[in-house]
């Protein structure tokens, strides 16, 4: 698949805030899926670095894709280890998580 994402990603710049909790930091790489952002989580009492991956919609959009993302996060979340960054939330929906 050739990657259709370019230099942003749903428009995403480092101060903008996503799902009206997460501040974008920086891009952090990306693929065919989608994009890895370091942002920092300000909905917890102490805000802390995470990362956010957003899914491309054109993948979203396809059902075999779209259940393979739901897999990974299901596998993700069983995993506990200091080198695995954990699944914390996820969220899908019609609207722009965009604030």
């Amino acid at each position: 698949m050739n990657n259709p994402i370019g230099g942003t990603f749903l428009g995403l710049e480092p101060g903008m805030e996503l799902n009206n909790r997460y501040e974008i930091v920086s891009l952090r790489g990306q693929g065919a899926f989608g994009a890895v952002y370091k942002a920092v989580d300000r909905g917890l009492d102490e805000p802390r670095s995470v990362a956010v991956k957003l899914i491309h919609p054109m993948v979203v959009n396809d059902a075999r894709a779209f259940k393979r993302i739901k897999r990974e996060v299901a596998i993700a979340r069983e995993i506990n280890h200091t080198n695995v960054v954990g699944v914390w939330t996820w969220w899908s929906g019609e609207t722009s998580p965009l604030s």
